[in-house]
Parts: structure tokens; sequence; C-alpha cells
């Protein structure tokens, strides 16, 4: 969802890439709902292991979940160690057996990650984005 965010909302002014350390094959059939659902199409995403990206350069590194930010690798940027940062954002994958509890908190965790990327945007590269999902 991330990558989704950012890649519409910068208009590939920010190269972004997203990994995690046991990907899914394809992306969850819920976050393209939930993005769709505010005007993003992920569908084209394809979830990659963090092993793919080892020997690339990234400025900043994001981890979104308690395990990511675990296992996730040391990036570095082409002047050192990639720029760091964790939030703790509950995975929605299997939040409940109930579909309605499991797609709300995948809603749950598309605003969250939303909202602090807005944030992020606008403190670290002064791009300024408006998230509202009324």
């Amino acid at each position: 969802m991330a990558e989704g965010f950012i890649k519409v909302w910068t208009g590939g002014k920010i190269r972004v890439a997203s990994a995690g350390s046991h990907p899914a094959e394809s992306v969850a059939r819920l976050a393209m709902q939930v993005m769709n659902e505010v005007g993003i199409d992920i569908s084209a995403q394809m979830p990659e292991p963090f092993d793919n990206y080892i020997d690339r350069p990234f400025d900043w590194v994001i981890t979104l979940c308690d395990h990511a930010r675990d296992f996730c690798p040391v990036f570095n940027s082409s002047a050192g160690p990639s720029k760091r940062f964790h939030w703790s954002i509950p995975d929605p994958y299997n939040a409940s057996n109930d579909p309605e509890v499991e797609l709300e908190a995948y809603r749950s965790a598309r605003d969250d990650i939303a909202n602090r990327l807005v944030n992020w945007l606008e403190e670290q590269f002064g791009i300024k984005v408006t998230y509202d999902t009324e």
C-alpha cells in the first residue's frame, strides 16, 4: 500500500520499492480493494523478498510491521547506510476470521500508512499531499 501511495502522490519523483521477509505470491485481494477505494490501483505490484534488493542503494528504508523491522537487512545509499525508521502498523493479513473485521483492519492499515506518508513526504521532501477517505 505504501508503494502505491508514493508512486501516485509523487508522480515518480521518488523511486520506491517494496519488499518483505516472507512475501506472498501476489498482492492481497483486500489490499487491492481498499486501495481502489481511494483511487489507487496496486494490482500490477508484485510482492518481493528483501534479497531482491540487497545490492541496490536506498536513501530511506521504512519498515511497517514489527516482524519486518526485526528481519530487514541493512541497506546502503550512495552516501553510506540508508536512513532507517520504523512505523509499527499491525499487519492486517489474517486479522480475523470475520470478513468485515478483516476488511476494516486493511482500511485501518491503509489510513495509518497514508497519514504517516503525508507527514513524511512533506517533512523530508516538501511534497504536500492531502489524504481524505471521505
